[in-house]
């Protein structure tokens, strides 16, 4: 059974943020498998071989995931007081084979993720204005771009603790980061991620 890669970074990114003593691999920055299961075990949780995407969309996009969403929007949206107007989504669309990944949000300028080692200005000649140009190796998102991206986000949206932003989205790898859930408490977002596969759909 594969283990959870991203739990296993995050436990480790955690304990080196939070300067906790521990044995972790610090060249992979990952805890071990002894330490997931153990994790596993004490918070009654269970490890499942991952379906394809196919399958996994028909099971898990259903009426409890739904309605397990739902409440956990109309929680937050109580407990901060949204305004109907401070809500945003952001989404990736980018497929195997292409060069770029394009970061969409309404009202926000959009990012555009090349493929490539070295940023060429004129890839950017015709984008939309004030879009946030970036790169990577592979040309899809990753935790750090993610976080440059939520800086993006913020330089247009302005969340204050007057006036606080949601941000839903969905649960890609990429936005699950230590760095990224403090820079958004520091600036005033609350994040809410969308049930798995159902981000076609909700």
């Amino acid at each position: 059974m594969a283990l959870p890669g991203k739990l296993m970074s995050l436990a480790h990114e955690f304990a080196d943020k939070n300067k906790i003593e521990q044995m972790f691999n610090r060249t992979a920055k990952l805890v071990g498998k002894n330490w997931v299961l153990a994790f596993c075990r004490r918070q009654n949780l269970m490890l499942h071989t991952p379906e394809k995407c196919r399958l996994g969309r028909a099971i898990e996009f259903n009426k409890i995931q739904c309605e397990g969403f739902h409440n956990n929007l109309v929680s937050v949206c109580a407990e901060k007081k949204f305004p109907a107007h401070p809500k945003f989504n952001v989404d990736e669309s980018g497929e195997r084979g292409q060069t770029v990944t394009v970061v969409c949000c309404i009202f926000v300028p959009p990012a555009m993720i090349f493929a490539r080692k070295w940023m060429k200005p004129e890839l950017f000649t015709d984008a939309p204005e004030g879009t946030l140009p970036m790169i990577s190796d592979t040309g899809f998102i990753n935790t750090e771009l993610f976080v440059e991206w939520l800086k993006h986000f913020t330089s247009f949206v302005k969340p204050t603790k007057e006036d606080p932003v949601l941000l839903i989205l969905d649960n890609h790898i990429a936005h699950c980061s230590i760095e990224a859930v403090l820079f958004c408490r520091e600036h005033h977002i609350t994040l809410l991620s969308l049930p798995p596969h159902a981000s076609h759909s909700l």
